[in-house]
């Protein structure tokens, strides 16, 4: 049972198959199911009554949840038959809906961009970010102070049942405390971790993060102090944060990762950074892909296209602009299964122009998406728009490294194998031994 399963309201079958009233009175203690003596008609009738009343009870809240659920799938394949980036014979959804149903329907059109996402996990604030543009009224409804949960920074990916930090957004409490990806997460305050809601209303409290860093090893504890986690800031600040240049004398290695493309801010950013910034002198730029998320690759796109034209404006100030700024030295790109949408796209751009790709095949995820807030609140990602770049459909396929390397997450104690080999291949085209 998923934890879908967990949430949706479902009879309680007997031992014998049977439900509903029969059910019920099986989980009473026997005096009130075979009477006592002297009194026993008298017990079973008032049994019988406060089963009634139990049922009568539940009754509207199960009709009002089963409705919610109506009204989602009748919005789904409403917005699947006239969004849907083909014409296509959508299941109609029929019978008993629940949450799985419902799922399951989207999971079998078998295409990225296409799911539905519910208010319990960090990607529904992360996505809602991303399309809220096209969302403002519901934003607005839902979120009056703008995109927002309570968290630590951090984000995990299930595997054979145990939870491991996949991502630590720098500047965060969880990067501060010393959280390294690939920690197991065991419990937060002696309570198994939720997303959502294990950190929810708890702005300013601090959380005893139990975690386990080598597999079989003992438990550490961290106290983490709880954060509200505006998602654009927190993108904007870890690629940010990213920047840094690594020096072998007077040669020099560049480096950044792009979290998201989405935000004008983060595009901004890492021009301003190769134009006059930081950038501006290296000799090897290495380019970590291995974002949460896509958007659009805007400028970017031209700036790892070296064969065009670039050409400068420079103001009273001499503050330059560079429309488009066009990176002429040589690039290694880290990509990985997490690499998605847009992501993929700049992957593409950069591997043509020559960029040593370094890690693993891209998601394959690189069909243009929109997003609905359905009548539960619940968010659908729908795709929209079929994409072919430069003749190729990247879709279901993605882009392949030029040197494979894994990188193992569970117990990984904050090691980057993929991050080593790239810088490894810079220095190579450095010609300098590695320090």
């Amino acid at each position: 049972m998923n934890a879908r399963d967990q949430n949706t309201p479902t009879p309680d079958p007997s031992p014998q198959g049977g439900g509903g009233f029969a059910s019920l009175a099986a989980k009473f203690p026997s005096p009130l199911r075979g009477g006592v003596r002297g009194g026993g008609v008298l017990f079973q009738a008032i049994a019988l009554a406060a089963l009634v009343f139990a049922c009568l009870a539940l009754t509207p809240a199960l009709s009002q949840e089963s409705s919610k659920l109506e009204a989602v799938a009748e919005r789904v394949e409403k917005l699947v038959e006239s969004d849907f980036y083909r014409k296509i014979d959508f299941p109609m959804l029929l019978g008993d809906i629940t949450d799985d149903t419902i799922d399951d329907a989207l999971a079998d059109l078998g295409v990225s961009h296409t799911r539905r996402i519910k208010p319990d996990t960090i990607d529904y604030y992360e996505v809602l970010n991303i399309y809220d543009r096209s969302l403002r009224r519901d934003v607005g409804r839902l979120f009056p102070n703008g995109i927002q949960y309570q968290g630590v920074g951090l984000v995990t990916h299930t595997i054979l049942g145990k939870t491991f930090v996949s991502h630590i957004y720098p500047g965060l409490p969880a990067a501060k405390a010393g959280v390294l990806v690939g920690d197991e997460i065991v419990a937060v305050d002696g309570k198994p971790y939720q997303e959502i809601d294990t950190f929810k209303g708890r702005f300013g409290v601090t959380a005893k993060v139990t975690l386990r860093r080598t597999k079989d090893g003992p438990t550490m504890d961290l106290d983490i102090p709880v954060a509200t986690i505006r998602p654009d800031s927190a993108f904007r600040t870890a690629s940010e944060q990213s920047i840094r240049v690594i020096e072998h004398g007077n040669r020099k290695i560049g480096y950044f990762r792009l979290w998201t493309l989405h935000d004008n801010d983060v595009h901004e950013l890492v021009q301003a950074a190769l134009a006059t910034g930081k950038l501006k002198d290296v000799d090897v730029l290495i380019v970590d892909l291995r974002g949460r998320w896509g958007g659009y690759v805007g400028r970017l796109n031209d700036v790892f296209s070296p064969k065009g034209v670039q050409v400068e404006f420079i103001d009273r100030e001499a503050k330059p602009n560079f429309t488009p700024l066009r990176w002429r030295k040589p690039v290694v790109a880290i990509i990985d299964k997490g690499a998605r949408s847009a992501m993929e796209i700049l992957a593409f751009t950069m591997k043509k122009n020559g960029a040593t790709m370094v890690g693993e095949t891209t998601a394959g995820a690189v069909l243009g998406g929109g997003a609905y807030v359905l009548p539960d609140d619940s968010l659908l990602m729908l795709a929209t728009q079929d994409v072919v770049t430069d003749g190729e459909r990247l879709e279901a396929k993605g882009v392949t490294p030029t040197i494979r390397v894994d990188n193992p997450l569970p117990y990984a104690a904050g090691a980057d194998p993929q991050y080593e080999a790239a810088l490894k291949v810079a220095e190579d085209l450095l010609g300098v031994e590695a320090q």
